[in-house]
């Protein structure tokens, strides 16, 4: 009990640190003195406003609840936009256990409906147990779908990576490439078009898009063609390199031909 009291101790101390760039080594360090005072899977509170339950052994979720923050600046600025359009429809793809989820409902006072799509089975289970600590804050609703968003209706193989393998419950997945993903342990899992389920999630209107897949975005986008081209969204996109270049593709020309041939 006196470990845990001192960790949220200095979880306190940081949370109130200025949001520097060198925040996240002195989480690191403060983490390697007291990564064992307590159970691994604990409650930050965020500077947002909003609580999280994270697993101290995947590395975004402990600077996280170390620093209480955890992409607030873009998080703010989408959720600045959200709230000049009254009645605002968001989606979370890519949503494991709902940072930008509740971000987005934290930061835009509950102005805006959020669908979450998380294909991973333990992360999915953290996300709606995330967004029932924050029933508080579920002003308008944000909804939470067990599935992926890719090019077709299928299953994909993913892989549960650099996070699991050093023994956390939830953490970094990705679709398997080559063999080489086969070093970490595997599974099934389902994807759908966005163009698919539209119709089924009721969007009338849609206005953001965060997409975070791990070298997975072209082709969430691909599957939701007609549904961009409807409603025309903000899209904010993670483009991690390396995985496009594991494909065997240049992921600037990849994204670039996508906004020629889409306007954007």
């Amino acid at each position: 009990m006196a470990g845990l009291i001192v960790r949220q101790c200095l979880a306190w101390l940081l949370h109130r640190a200025p949001d520097v760039r060198g925040l996240p080594r002195v989480a690191g360090a403060v983490h390697t003195f007291a990564c064992n005072l307590g159970e691994p899977v604990v409650t930050a509170d965020m500077r947002l406003g909003y609580r999280v339950r994270v697993d101290l052994r995947t590395r975004t979720e402990r600077l996280a609840y170390w620093t209480g923050l955890y992409d607030d600046w873009l998080i703010r600025s989408a959720a600045r936009y959200l709230c000049s359009r009254p009645g605002a429809v968001a989606l979370d793809v890519g949503a494991n256990i709902g940072f930008w989820t509740l971000g987005l409902v934290a930061a835009s006072g509950g102005n805006c409906h959020i669908h979450a799509f998380e294909p991973v089975p333990c992360n999915y289970r953290r996300l709606e147990e995330n967004l029932s600590l924050n029933t508080n804050l579920l002003g308008a609703p944000a909804t939470a779908h067990p599935f992926g968003l890719s090019d077709g209706d299928t299953q994909v193989e993913v892989s549960l990576r650099e996070d699991f393998e050093a023994g956390a419950d939830t953490g970094n997945a990705a679709v398997v490439i080559d063999h080489s993903d086969r070093r970490f342990r595997c599974l099934w899992v389902q994807m759908r078009k966005l163009d698919s389920v539209a119709d089924e999630l009721g969007l009338g209107r849609l206005d953001f898009i965060k997409l975070d897949i791990e070298g997975h975005e072209d082709k969430a986008l691909a599957g939701a063609a007609e549904t961009v081209a409807r409603f025309r969204p903000l899209i904010l996109t993670e483009i991690n390199e390396p995985y496009y270049e594991r494909r065997g593709l240049d992921a600037t020309c990849v994204f670039q031909d996508w906004m020629s041939r889409n306007d954007y």
